[in-house]
């Protein structure tokens, strides 16, 4: 009989694969780290998550207006975002 793969409840809510290759990735930005976007608003890097539906990795960051976004880590290192002051994290 086949076994067939289901989600597992683990850390992240991912398997222990797709957790491995969210760790592997090198990651331009760090949490702490402050970016400027193109247009110039400035952003606080406060992580890395997982869009579930997709499964495509995303960073989250803040706003000074308070406001939390996530966005795909494609669109964050493509250069519309610049390193404005790094955290002490790295």
């Amino acid at each position: 009989e086949e076994r067939i793969e289901r989600w597992e409840c683990t850390k992240f809510g991912l398997k222990a694969t797709e957790r491995a290759k969210m760790e592997d990735e090198k990651n331009l930005f760090a949490p702490g780290d402050v970016v400027r976007h193109a247009k110039g608003n400035e952003y606080e890097i406060v992580g890395r998550c997982v869009f579930e539906p997709t499964m495509v990795s995303c960073y989250v960051y803040r706003g000074t207006n308070g406001c939390t976004w996530a966005r795909p880590v494609a669109q964050m290192e493509d250069g519309r975002f610049s390193l404005v002051e790094p955290s002490n994290a790295k």
